[in-house]
């Protein structure tokens, strides 16, 4: 389990150096900021998040691998209600950032969805 882990954080590290470089290309290219000023906050909180979720996968196929696709299941359900909570109340106290707030977020929220079940397939 621990080598898996291991192997999964430096593919995300990996994945956000790279995610990280396009957005420090866009925000140079594009005339007009449009991402927010708290990108780099957003990406952090998707790493550790990601991080966490997959140590918690990993223990849950080394224990108990029926119970695998449930708590796949609940852990992506709870991270989207967690995620749109945050967006919302984000948006709710900064309201001139808001758009750029959301359209960030929903770029990275899907990247690193898709980069999440691309590892587990991988793993599981």
């Amino acid at each position: 389990m621990q080598q898996d882990l291991i192997q999964f954080i430096k593919k995300i590290l990996l994945f956000t150096t790279i995610v990280s470089i396009i957005l420090l290309v866009w925000n140079w290219q594009v005339p007009e900021h449009t991402t927010s000023h708290v990108v780099g906050y957003i990406v952090a909180l998707f790493v550790l998040i990601n991080i966490g979720t997959h140590y918690l996968l990993l223990q849950s196929r080394d224990k108990r691998p029926a119970l695998l696709v449930r708590f796949f299941m609940a852990s992506t359900v709870f991270k989207l209600l967690f995620f749109m909570g945050l967006m919302l109340i984000y948006a709710k106290l900064n309201r001139p950032d808001a758009v750029k707030f959301v359209i960030s977020f929903l770029f990275l929220y899907m990247a690193y969805s898709v980069f999440e079940v691309s590892q587990l397939m991988k793993f599981f």
